[in-house]
């Protein structure tokens, strides 16, 4: 059984969200305690600033229902988290999947990062032991899926990443980036675009590292780099502030702004979860905060309306793709067992056609090879009629096989 539960932007505001975001060694930690639970086979845990979703392979029934094992193991959640929580089981399960893969369900339509996350959370759960095979190709089903889709349909090519949506949003907030200094927190996948993004704009951007290193550290071209511990000295001549890391602390506290001096404005943007900037910053008279939740929400055209349908319709294909997969699955030791038996079948029926053959061992290892390409052969039809009939009729036709010999 496929099963998901988790949360994301549109179950949850920003901070109810950050009590289910997890690092990557808390992931890690999450899907070792997982597998020692009983009844549960394998499990990917994808966790990024919109969502924190885990995926479970389990058997049909487990010692405890999924919503306790995640309760006991988050630890920190309370009765009323249980509202920002969707749990699917199978079918539902599997869509949901599907349709994080294409972007549909991520705050910026098509989100161009989401494949390459759902990929990083796939390996993740490798590198731990916690895939199996039903995840393995739910996964790819869905990945290299969503890869051909998205080269298919039309609005995906011009669809914004999550960075250049928030870099429109202060825009159109009328605040003008050409010229103005920027810090950028972080030097992370999300930070470096955010720094391209800003020197497209014709901004004078300075990012920070925790350590640099000449050839060791890869910085956005164009950009000034400065020490993390020596961000607040460049805040009081900066206009903007972007933070997108992957701390578990703040990076930037009301305390730590105050202390900097200068009252000129500041607008911070932050594109982190949990949050880099406190909320308290906000509070400063000089100080405006944008968090992932001050994004507009897209109001769609009839004609993306009507793209957004038919990647819901190429989703649906993608799950009936993984659930032929899996209901063929349950047939393999049938299929196995008459493959063995036509070649035991194909070898008894040849034995006179290849007695012409002196040599004994010639003999044997040209029937051996011949027996080989008999029982592939069997192999191949039995596969496509498992593909293309359906299910109680490929039963059936199994049946009638293991009938003929005599099982």
């Amino acid at each position: 059984m496929i099963q998901m539960i988790g949360t994301d932007y549109q179950l949850a505001k920003v901070e109810q969200r950050e009590k289910f975001s997890m690092t990557k060694k808390e992931c890690a930690k999450v899907i070792q305690k997982l597998m020692e639970k009983e009844g549960v086979l394998g499990c990917v845990l994808l966790s990024t600033c919109n969502r924190t979703e885990l995926y479970v392979s389990s058997i049909g029934t487990m010692s405890l229902p999924l919503i306790k094992i995640f309760w006991d193991i988050q630890g920190n959640l309370e009765e009323e988290d249980k509202a920002y929580i969707a749990q699917y089981e199978e079918e539902e399960a599997v869509r949901h999947l599907y349709h994080v893969c294409l972007g549909l369900c991520s705050q910026v339509l098509g989100d161009e990062q989401i494949i390459g996350q759902v990929g990083e959370a796939l390996q993740w759960s490798r590198e731990n032991k916690g895939t199996n095979q039903e995840l393995e190709v739910l996964f790819r089903i869905g990945m290299t899926g969503a890869k051909d889709i998205k080269r298919q349909i039309p609005f995906f090519p011009k669809s914004p990443s999550l960075v250049s949506k928030s870099i429109q949003m202060l825009k159109n907030k009328g605040l003008l980036l050409q010229g103005k200094k920027c810090l950028v927190i972080g030097n992370g996948a999300m930070g470096k675009l955010a720094a391209v993004k800003l020197i497209e704009e014709g901004a004078d951007v300075t990012v920070t590292v925790r350590q640099y290193r000449s050839g060791h550290v890869e910085i956005t071209k164009g950009a000034k780099v400065i020490l993390y511990g020596d961000r607040m000295s460049l805040l009081k001549e900066c206009s903007f502030i972007v933070s997108a890391t992957q701390s578990p602390n703040y990076t930037i506290t009301q305390e730590e702004v105050m202390k900097a001096g200068g009252k000129n404005s500041l607008i911070f943007l932050d594109l982190a979860m949990p949050r880099d900037i406190e909320p308290k910053v906000g509070e400063l008279p000089w100080a405006c905060v944008y968090s992932l939740d001050s994004l507009e929400e897209e109001v769609y055209d009839e004609e993306t309306k009507k793209h957004i349908s038919m990647a819901k319709e190429k989703a649906e294909e993608m799950a009936k793709k993984f659930f032929t997969w899996k209901e063929g699955r349950d047939f393999l030791p049938n299929i196995e067992w008459i493959m063995e038996e036509s070649e035991k079948d194909f070898l008894f029926r040849t034995r006179k056609l290849f007695s012409s053959i002196e040599n004994r061992e010639e003999r044997q290892k040209i029937q051996e090879q011949a027996a080989r390409a008999a029982k592939k052969v069997s192999g191949r039809l039995l596969f496509q009629l498992r593909d293309k009939l359906k299910p109680e009729e490929f039963r059936h036709c199994l049946d009638a096989l293991e009938d003929v010999y005599g099982r």
